[in-house]
């Protein structure tokens, strides 16, 4: 029947196969084993080159589109803090001390104390002064900060308001204040701080970030960028897309409010007064949680050290996810 059927294989039980004997024109298939016999009658002669699916090819991509996109920043956030550690050590705090504001003090008031304060500062040696406070509402105070402010032989910096348009310290105030911007950027995945953009150009102008201002304070000097570096008088730090990224440094001292006589650690540092107290001024960084006065500490400290993070190029990032997914894959 097989025969008149026109086939050409016939495969059956091993023992039947061996009770027929031979069959003319009708070649007999023992069914002993299904590898076997799916290799004798499908698997042709010879060895043949199987085509890589195209799905799994496009797969491989994948990886790379997420380095060029900067979605593995999931990792960075993870193991780029310990692993700086690990290299790197923790920086000393040695070029910034924080001047925290008193709790729950009305933040008008103090600019009647502000002129004093800056004194004092000044006559404990200091560099410069991060002031990070809006002052933006005016106040009876203002004439007479703006003129301590401007027969200091320190500059006096303080951050502008972005949102809505710059927005500045009014009058007298704003032109004898250094003003720049106290941004810092977080990851959206996890939402911590592990950098700050060194510069921000608005419609008007160019404005420096607060802790680059704190260091060219520090160094007498105009802060420019040289390429891809930022360069402020002897020190240079890479940048990545024109932002720093936060090193491990370890948390300035502090100075007590109340207790100027005791500031001679304030010499030949920068001095940054702002709010040190309480949990809503504070941010989840790489560095674990910080106040902002902190962040903008360590920024500084991670400058003047000349230790800001140099990290691949975001084309190298992309290059080195293919080739991890290459070697997976293979």
């Amino acid at each position: 029947a097989a025969r008149q059927a026109g086939l050409q294989v016939l495969a059956l039980p091993e023992v039947d196969r061996k009770s027929l004997g031979s069959a003319q024109g009708l070649e007999l298939v023992g069914a002993g084993h299904l590898e076997a016999l799916m290799a004798r009658l499908f698997e042709p002669a010879g060895r043949r080159r199987r085509a890589w699916p195209i799905l799994p090819a496009l797969l491989l991509l994948v990886p790379a589109l997420l380095g060029w996109l900067g979605a593995t920043d999931v990792v960075e956030v993870v193991l780029r803090p310990a692993l700086a550690r690990a290299l790197h050590g923790e920086l000393e705090a040695e070029n910034t001390v924080l001047l925290g504001l008193p709790p729950e003090a009305d933040r008008r008031e103090l600019r009647a104390r502000y002129p004093e304060i800056l004194f004092r500062l000044e006559q404990a040696g200091a560099r410069a002064v991060v002031l990070d406070v809006l002052l933006l509402t005016a106040t009876e105070h203002d004439v007479a900060l703006a003129q301590a402010i401007s027969a200091l032989d320190l500059p006096v910096i303080a951050p502008v308001r972005l949102e809505g348009g710059v927005r500045r310290p009014p009058g007298a105030l704003g032109e004898a204040l250094v003003l720049g911007v106290g941004e810092f950027e977080q990851d959206l995945l996890f939402g911590k701080v592990r950098q700050a953009p060194a510069r921000v150009e608005t419609d008007e102008e160019l404005l420096w970030h607060l802790a680059v201002l704190g260091l060219a304070g520090h160094q007498r000097a105009r802060p420019e960028l040289v390429g891809q570096e930022l360069a402020v008088g002897v020190t240079r730090n890479p940048l990545r897309d024109g932002r720093v990224l936060l090193p491990s440094v370890r948390p300035s001292p502090r100075l007590d409010w109340d207790t100027p006589q005791d500031w001679g650690l304030a010499k030949d540092r920068v001095v940054l007064i702002g709010v040190i107290e309480g949990r809503a001024d504070t941010f989840r960084s790489t560095l674990g949680p910080r106040y902002g006065l902190e962040l903008h500490a360590a920024l500084i400290e991670a400058l003047a050290r000349q230790s800001a993070l140099r990290v691949a190029d975001p084309a190298l990032d992309a290059l080195v996810a293919l080739l991890t997914a290459l070697g997976t894959a293979l």
